[in-house]
């Protein structure tokens, strides 16, 4: 992710973060399938993506720390 996308997602609220964490996880699926399947050539996408998913759960950890 850019910095100006990791800002973004500091504003966001924890049920936002949420929806993009499921919407994430369906694409890191269908990305697995691609790649069983051969179909996609730029693996590193998968990496990519679990690593966005990481960045969104530390947000939402983060609100839950301060809301707490």
């Amino acid at each position: 992710m850019k910095k100006n996308q990791i800002a973004q997602l500091r504003l966001k609220s924890a049920e936002e973060l949420k929806a993009m964490l499921s919407q994430g996880r369906n694409e890191i699926k269908k990305l697995l399938v691609e790649v069983k399947a051969r179909k996609l050539k730029n693996t590193a996408s998968v990496g990519q993506k679990k690593k966005d998913i990481a960045q969104i759960l530390t947000f939402i950890r983060e609100k839950e720390l301060v809301s707490s």
